[in-house]
């Protein structure tokens, strides 16, 4: 069962679909078919609140059970693994190089852009885990990496499972890529699992 605000929240920023993907194969891996409309829905919110809250509108274009290649094959992509009871797999965020001038500190320079492509990946993937525990799946999370589009595809295995999220900003598009699968679990919804809210203190 979906939270029933989550499609609510997304309805103001999203972008009619283009229709179905003819890349959707009923037999191939990764989320369960039950699961795909919650995930969807779940990363593509997850990813307009974290670049709302930096300044930058970003909006829903499309979900593709395949990869898309970014725009730029030269462009950065943060890199995080997740692990969990019966999932496996890694999310990775790519952002199109104008889309950093759209940030109210425009991000310049290499460095900066991969310091930033880390950190930005790291808060998406936080939010998503944070998600899924009301969906009761608990994820745990590696280190974020950067590296360039080429090098994420050229270590991607050839079976892999992959949904890829597309949005627009002003300046280009964002990519979010769902490698990998939750396993057996089933997205239930439970409004008994406790979200800390974003700057809260959390005690360790």
């Amino acid at each position: 069962m979906e939270s029933p605000t989550l499609r609510r929240r997304l309805a103001s920023s999203r972008i009619p679909p283009k229709g179905s993907d003819p890349d959707s194969k009923p037999g191939a891996a990764g989320p369960p078919s039950q699961n795909r409309s919650t995930l969807d829905i779940l990363v593509q919110i997850c990813t307009v609140e974290l670049f709302q809250s930096l300044g930058v509108a970003v909006a829903p274009l499309a979900v593709n059970r395949r990869v898309t290649e970014p725009q730029n094959p030269a462009d950065l992509v943060g890199v995080v693994n997740f692990s969990g009871a019966t999932a496996a797999g890694r999310i990775t965020l790519s952002v199109h190089e104008p889309v950093y001038g759209l940030f109210a500190a425009p991000v310049v320079g290499g460095h900066a852009q991969r310091d930033a492509i880390r950190e930005l990946t790291n808060q998406l993937v936080g939010r998503i885990k944070n998600r899924l525990m009301q969906f009761q799946v608990l994820l745990r999370i590696g280190l974020p990496s950067s590296m360039s589009a080429q090098a994420v595809s050229q270590q991607r295995p050839s079976n892999a499972s992959v949904i890829t999220y597309v949005f627009r900003t002003l300046r280009g598009e964002v990519q979010v890529t769902f490698e990998g699968t939750l396993g057996d679990a089933t997205l239930n919804y439970s409004n008994a699992v406790r979200v800390p809210k974003e700057g809260e203190f959390i005690p360790l």
